[in-house]
């Protein structure tokens, strides 16, 4: 999906929904086709009755558009940096920590160690270039060590029931600054 990204075009409906003017600015309606977007995938999982076997992985690239870009996004009770300094293309942490959230009823996640609110938050730092060396551990495939040599396997920080690291998960510390990792579990 293009959303949010600018020019903000939302569609006047999506499958039925009204999108174009539904919120306070075109920055929210495009969230709000995300949404629709994204409810679509995952009805159209559950009518197959592939969401156990499917994992969802919802995350951003950036940080939040800054408020003043025209969109009003920041001044109608939308922080797209919750409250941090800085947004998208600053090098403050409102730059860069962003929503990271993992969906994976099937699979090897643990639900006895979520919290009392049924979900389990992490805030350890990480990058986008990680998840290929995760997905590649969590689902015990084998790929050659020269493959995404700048990807690091983030699976033994998640309540899983069972980690099995393969010979080409590469384990070592990340020193660079990237992105901090908040992941729900839903």
């Amino acid at each position: 999906s293009e959303a949010p990204h600018i020019p903000h075009t939302p569609p006047r409906y999506f499958f039925g929904e009204k999108v174009l003017g539904s919120t306070q600015s075109y920055h929210l309606d495009m969230i709000r086709a995300l949404d629709l977007q994204i409810k679509t995938v995952l009805d159209e999982l559950d009518r197959r009755n592939l969401r156990k076997e499917t994992m969802i992985l919802f995350l951003s690239d950036n940080g939040g558009l800054p408020a003043n870009t025209g969109l009003r996004a920041g001044t109608r009770g939308h922080d797209t940096s919750l409250g941090r300094r800085g947004t998208k293309g600053q090098p403050y942490e409102g730059g860069h920590r962003v929503p990271f959230v993992l969906d994976w009823r099937g699979g090897m996640l643990d639900v006895k160690q979520r919290g009392r609110d049924g979900r389990h938050v992490l805030s350890d730092l990480i990058s986008i270039t990680d998840i290929y060396r995760t997905i590649v551990e969590l689902v015990d495939v084998e790929v050659s060590p020269d493959q995404a040599t700048d990807s690091i396997s983030f699976a033994h920080l998640l309540p899983l029931r069972k980690v099995s690291p393969t010979s080409s998960s590469p384990r070592s510390s990340r020193n660079d600054f990237f992105t901090i990792l908040n992941t729900t579990f839903d």
